[in-house]
């Protein structure tokens, strides 16, 4: 920029003033350019070029005062926005592995037809000789050991299956809490003045 200036014969230490009624710092140096490169004559004429009075009383203290306060606000807001951002980050990120380990339980339970072959095991109860200690169903009721079993064996898987639904169910709407706070706090995250 200075060799610009000199090559138009403008020295640089009178277009600096440091004043409070320039409101453009360039203003001068624009003036004085356009001045140069448009006058017929290529001489430069100072009475061309608008003067700015050195008039300064120091800074307004409204303007600073409102100013340093919309600073510290936006600063709050900002500290604010972040921490609450790193606590929806964090409460997301458990929630979600929460929500996929009891879903993905559930949904093992749920079709765990699927996944295992035609065979259980069971514990049954016997003597020390050994004799086989038969459930009431057997032993009151007259029914055969292997139907005793059988029922037994629908209960249990019912009742397995019906866990697995609810797991299921609860997995997905274990969900419902991080999406509502993120609704509600959509609007409040975002700064306004």
């Amino acid at each position: 920029m200075t060799d610009e200036l000199a090559s138009l014969n403008i020295t640089w230490k009178p277009l600096i003033r440091n004043t409070a009624e320039c409101k453009d710092p360039f203003q001068l140096l624009d003036e004085m350019v356009r001045v140069k490169l448009n006058s017929e004559s290529r001489i430069f004429d100072c009475s061309n070029i608008r003067s700015c009075e050195f008039n300064c009383q120091g800074p307004n203290e409204v303007i600073l005062r409102s100013q340093t306060h919309a600073s510290a606000c936006t600063m709050e807001w900002y500290a604010h926005a972040s921490s609450i951002g790193f606590v929806m980050i964090t409460t997301v990120y458990i929630i979600a592995n929460i929500s996929r380990i009891i879903f993905m339980r559930g949904i093992v339970k749920v079709f765990w037809r699927h996944l295992v072959t035609n065979r259980f095991s069971y514990l049954a109860s016997c003597t020390e000789s050994g004799r086989v200690i038969y459930p009431e169903a057997v032993t009151e009721k007259g029914e055969s050991f292997k139907r005793t079993i059988m029922k037994e064996l629908r209960v249990a898987l019912g009742r397995f299956e019906r866990e697995g639904m609810l797991e299921t169910i609860f997995g997905v709407l274990i969900n419902a809490p991080w999406i509502a706070i993120l609704v509600i706090l959509q609007n409040g995250l975002e700064f306004n003045e």
